[in-house]
C-alpha cells in the first residue's frame, strides 16, 4: 500500500516509500438527522470511490471517517485494485482489529514480521510461468478457439465505446433454498460456485438463445500458503466456456461445469492478458475482448473484525460502474447465500435486471428440486409470468377462434 509507480526510460518500475502515517479525513455529519446523515455519508463515499488515484504517489489508498453521532461513525476505505483484492480486504480488517485491540491496551503491535513480500510472489510466478507457458497456452487455445460472443438481448443498442456506467440490484436466496444448494453441491461432489455457475449458464442460454456460453470468473491465485497473509493483487481471471447442448439433465450439466472449472483451475498460472494476446480476438471498444458476463463467488476467509465495546455493521456503498454487461456476485452469510447483479446501465433497464434475477431464482429452485430433469424442461418464469403467459395464449386462441367463426359464416352465406 506504500508502493507507487513511475516510468524510468520506457519501463514501469515500483517505488517503495518508507513507512508513513495515513491521514484519515473526518467528516462531521452530526448536524444532520440519522437518515439524512447516513444518506449523506453514502453519497460522499460514492464520490470518493469514483475519484482516481495518482499511482505516481503513495499511499494508493484513502480513508474517510464520517461522524454521524457521538457513538456512531462510518470508516470508509478506498484502495486501488493494483494493490488490493477481495482476499486482501479480509487481511486488512483482521490486522486493523488486531492492532486496535493491542493499542487500546497500550500494548505494542503483536503482528509478526512478514515472511515474504509481494516481490517474492512475483518471482515465483515468473519462474512457474517459464515452466508451464507452452502447455497452458495450448490448453487455452484449444478450450477457447472459435467461441462466439454472447448475444444477450438488451433494452438499448450497444454504444460504440463502452462508458462503464453501471448500477447494482441485490438478491438474497431464501434460507431453505441456500441450504438445498449447499446440500446438492456436497452430494454431487462440487462446490457451491459450480452449482451456481451451472444455473447462471442456463439463464444465459435461455436469454441469449445460445448453447455455447462463455462466462468470466476470478480465482484468488494464492497457491502458496505464504501468500495468504499478504495484501496485494493476486487474483487472476478465468474464461469458462460451457456447452449446454445435448439435451442434458441438470445433474449432467453440473458435472460438465465441474470438469470445465477444474480444467481452468489446473491451468490458472497463465495470466489473463497472455490468453488474450494468444487468442488475439478482434478488438472492439464496445465490449470486453473475451467475455461480456462474469460470475464471482466471494469465498474469502472471514475477517474476524471484532473490536471491544464496539458494534460493527457493514455499510453498503453503491458503485455507479460496471466493467461488463453483467457481473453476478455471490457470497455466503449466516442467513444463507446473498448476492448482487452489477449491470451496464447503457444496455439494461432495472426492471430487466430484476426479471433476470427472478428467473435465476426460479431456475435454481427447480434445478435443485429436480436435478434429473432435462435443463430445457426446467421452468424459468415466475408463477406470475407463467399466469400472464397463459392468459395471453388464451386471448390469442380466442381471437383466432372468432376469426375462424367469421370465415365460416361468410363461407356459408357468401351473399
Amino acid at each position: 500500500l506504500r508502493t507507487s509507480y513511475t516510468i524510468i526510460g520506457e519501463e514501469p518500475v515500483q517505488v517503495i516509500s518508507p513507512p508513513q502515517k495515513l491521514d484519515a479525513l473526518l467528516v462531521d455529519l452530526t448536524l444532520c438527522d440519522a437518515q439524512e446523515g447516513e444518506e449523506r455519508a453514502k453519497a460522499l463515499a460514492s464520490e470518493d470511490v469514483a475519484m482516481p488515484f495518482d499511482l505516481a504517489r503513495s499511499p494508493i489508498c484513502r480513508v474517510l471517517v464520517f461522524k454521524l453521532g457521538e457513538e456512531d461513525h462510518v470508516v470508509h476505505f478506498s484502495l486501488h485494485h493494483i494493490a488490493f483484492d477481495a482476499w486482501s480486504r479480509a487481511v486488512l480488517t483482521r490486522e486493523v482489529a488486531t492492532l486496535y485491540n493491542a493499542f487500546s491496551r497500550d500494548e505494542p503491535s503483536p503482528l509478526p514480521e512478514m515472511r515474504i513480500q509481494y516481490a517474492d510472489f512475483a518471482g515465483w510466478q515468473k519462474k512457474r510461468l517459464e515452466q508451464v507457458m507452452e502447455s497452458q497456452l495450448a490448453y487455452w487455445k484449444s478450450q477457447l478457439g472459435g467461441m462466439a460472443r454472447l448475444n444477450l438481448p438488451t433494452d438499448r443498442p450497444r454504444p460504440a465505446i463502452q462508458s462503464f456506467g453501471g448500477a447494482n440490484r441485490e438478491i438474497s436466496l431464501p434460507n431453505k433454498l441456500s441450504q438445498d444448494v449447499i446440500a446438492m453441491s456436497r452430494q454431487e461432489g462440487v462446490t457451491v460456485f459450480m452449482t451456481l455457475l451451472s444455473v447462471f449458464s442456463m439463464l444465459l442460454q435461455r436469454h441469449a438463445a445460445q448453447d455455447d456460453v462463455v462466462i468470466g470468473s476470478d480465482i484468488a491465485y494464492r497457491t502458496q500458503v505464504e501468500t495468504e497473509d499478504l495484501i496485494g493483487f493476486f487474483v487472476n481471471q478465468m474464461v469458462l466456456r460451457i456447452n449446454l447442448g445435448g439435451n442434458l439433465t441438470f445433474r449432467e450439466l453440473v458435472k460438465r461445469v465441474r470438469d470445465v472449472t477444474l480444467g481452468a483451475y489446473s491451468h490458472q498460472d497463465l495470466p489473463f492478458e497472455k490468453i488474450v494476446e494468444s487468442l488475439n480476438p478482434a478488438r472492439d471498444l464496445s465490449h470486453h475482448p473475451l467475455f461480456q458476463v462474469k460470475l464471482v463467488y466471494q469465498n474469502v476467509p472471514e475477517s474476524g473484525f471484532e473490536l471491544p465495546g464496539i458494534t460493527i455493521l457493514p455499510f453498503t456503498v453503491a458503485e455507479a460502474t460496471s466493467k461488463l454487461d453483467l457481473v453476478m456476485f455471490f457470497w455466503k452469510t449466516s442467513r444463507g447465500i446473498s448476492g448482487r447483479l452489477e449491470y451496464s446501465t447503457e444496455l439494461f433497464e432495472p426492471s430487466t435486471v430484476d426479471r433476470m434475477l427472478n428467473h435465476f431464482t426460479t431456475l435454481l429452485e427447480n434445478a435443485v428440486a429436480r436435478p434429473d430433469s432435462r435443463i430445457g424442461n426446467l421452468e424459468m418464469l415466475t408463477p406470475e409470468e407463467a399466469q400472464q403467459q397463459t392468459e395471453e395464449r388464451m386471448r390469442i386462441l380466442e381471437t383466432d377462434r372468432q376469426r375462424l367463426l367469421g370465415i365460416r359464416r361468410v363461407g356459408a352465406k357468401p351473399q
